[in-house]
């Protein structure tokens, strides 16, 4: 459950992030702010990060425990709204 920010010109990871007890399903990154993103697994959790730290800001738990979380997504509208399935 990992998530690797790698560089395209070295071909390197830059970055990781630890947080998911499983593999991780989507990322998705703020359509408001470029530092901030949005993580979900089939651990059952959605994770809030910022580019600048290795653990996640916030952990949202699905309340629906018999599936993953298969994607997010941000609202084009709302700055702190976010969908997931």
């Amino acid at each position: 459950g990992s998530i690797h920010r790698c560089s395209y010109s070295y071909g390197e990871y830059i970055h990781t992030f630890c947080g998911h007890k499983r593999p991780v399903n989507s990322i998705k990154y703020s359509p408001f702010l470029p530092d901030i993103f949005l993580s979900c697994s089939i651990d059952w959790n959605m994770k809030l990060w910022k580019s600048d730290r290795s653990e996640p800001v916030l952990t949202f738990k699905a309340l629906d425990l018999t599936d993953s979380v298969n994607d997010i997504a941000w609202s084009p509208h709302d700055s702190t709204v976010f969908a997931s399935v």
